[in-house]
């Protein structure tokens, strides 16, 4: 493998941990929600808004930076000069190093994620309310997200692999 597909392997890894994370902007918006009935000013809640907002542009942006253009972070960062050789001595294929990483990914977000969820399904059924009038809906809503994107992350690591590994067909070769 060769130092550059090392760190294109490395950046598209941390892409994806961004990716992920961004879901936790999804509580932090609907947490608002709840002061609509007049607890907040509206510009107020119109700024919150738009900081949430922002927050996930910049957040999809970075994610699509790390993501799809590896070549130009590495080139900027320099990060495959100065090395004394110029592959690593690893026989697997760089794919499946990055398949496994994306595996990996998913499954610790769905394992974090999953008993938080089934907890706040237990605390929402235990004070028997209206979802609206629930105080934790927010955080209800993104262990839901982000236990369904963790699987789905998980099980589907094979066609994101391919989809975030498309620009590297001609390093795919062990």
């Amino acid at each position: 493998m060769h130092i550059n597909t090392f760190w294109k392997i490395v950046i598209k890894s941390i892409g994806l941990w961004l990716l992920i994370n961004c879901v936790w902007i999804i509580p932090q918006f609907t947490s608002t929600l709840n002061f609509i009935n007049g607890e907040i000013e509206w510009g107020n809640l119109i700024l919150i808004w738009l900081i949430c907002f922002t927050t996930l542009i910049v957040f999809i942006l970075v994610t699509r930076l790390f993501l799809f253009k590896t070549e130009w972070i590495i080139k900027i960062l320099k990060l495959d000069k100065k090395f004394i050789e110029e592959t690593i001595g690893l026989d697997i294929p760089a794919k499946t190093v990055l398949s496994i990483t994306v595996t990996i990914i998913g499954a610790i977000w769905f394992l974090m994620s999953f008993p938080n969820l089934i907890t706040s399904i237990f605390e929402f059924l235990r004070q028997k309310e209206l979802i609206k009038n629930y105080g934790e809906t927010g955080m209800l809503i993104y262990f839901f997200i982000a236990t369904i994107s963790g699987y789905l992350v998980m099980t589907n690591s094979k066609s994101i692999t391919d989809y975030i590994w498309k620009e590297n067909t001609d390093l795919d070769k062990p």
